[in-house]
């Protein structure tokens, strides 16, 4: 069986001036660097019987490519003639794999996240009955890619619908989307995961202390929402990490300090309770 693709590509226009007298150099002369034309994954899946025999034992692939190229000119007066010259560098990975027609072992179900505290999540689960012999790793990621183990958890032996809870607690200062996931283990080595459920860690200095307006022309504030009265350290940073403002301002509960006049740019302001030392940090961009 066969796999095809292809790729349409076009390049310019380019401005040329008249030959110089050097092939392959100069004015009249442009080259397109090296680049990537495909670089995509492609995959058939076969039942059929008779085309999977083909792939029993070893063999070889074959790789067949064409390269069609064509240009066009536009000329006042005198005449023109082009030349393309083309190379190609072939790249490809082959691999398959099988499936047995087989029961495969049963799973877990309702996996879901839930807030647990300001900084704790709680994961649960439950077992679809069965005599198989797993145990659990439960995964976190902060980009939904890359997961690490955070932990893990035998089978609860000789128990019915059995279900799981495992406690997470994330970084107090580390803000924004966590990423779960159980992966059941089978002794034998096969393994499979759960779907990937998420929940967000939010700076609770968010819900009362805001930049505004964001964006911004120049002039630029701090806003507090019922927030904590009293002293508070008010930093702003350039995209260079240079602080350009800095200053202690006393705030009642609900309040609006105006910072200074900023140039077009990208900023970070960093706002700190001076007594118990919370934080909160936001991108803020002037246009």
């Amino acid at each position: 069986p066969s796999l095809s693709n292809n790729f349409n590509g076009n390049y310019g226009p380019y401005s040329l001036a008249a030959y110089d007298g050097a092939p392959s150099s100069g004015p009249d002369f442009h080259s397109v660097s090296k680049d990537t034309v495909l670089q995509s994954t492609m995959i058939r899946t076969l039942t059929d019987s008779m085309e999977i025999s083909q792939f029993y034992g070893s063999d070889s692939v074959v790789y067949n490519y064409n390269i069609n190229v064509s240009t066009s000119a536009a000329i006042t007066g005198g005449s023109s003639s082009g030349l393309v010259l083309t190379s190609a560098l072939v790249n490809f990975r082959f691999e398959y794999c099988t499936c047995p027609l087989a029961v495969l072992p049963i799973g877990l179900k309702n996996f879901a996240v839930t807030k647990s505290g300001s900084s704790g999540a709680n994961l649960h689960w439950e077992a679809e009955p069965g005599t198989d012999h797993y145990y659990y790793e439960i995964e976190v990621s902060r980009d939904g890619r890359r997961f690490t183990k955070a932990g893990s958890m035998s089978k609860l032996a000789d128990v019915a619908n059995a279900s799981y809870n495992f406690p997470y607690t994330m970084k107090a200062t580390d803000y924004g989307r966590y990423y779960f996931r159980v992966k059941q283990v089978w002794y034998d080595g096969y393994f499979r995961y759960s779907d990937v459920r998420s929940i967000d860690h939010v700076n609770p200095f968010a819900t009362y202390i805001s930049v505004y307006p964001n964006p911004s022309s120049g002039q630029v504030g701090v806003k507090f929402i019922a927030a904590k009265a009293g002293k508070y350290l008010v930093q702003v940073s350039n995209g260079g990490g240079q602080v350009v403002i800095s200053k202690e301002v006393l705030v009642t509960a609900t309040d609006y300090k105006q910072l200074d006049v900023l140039q077009k740019g990208i900023y970070y302001v960093k706002v700190t309770e001076l007594e118990t030392k919370d934080t909160y940090i936001n991108q803020l961009i002037v246009k």
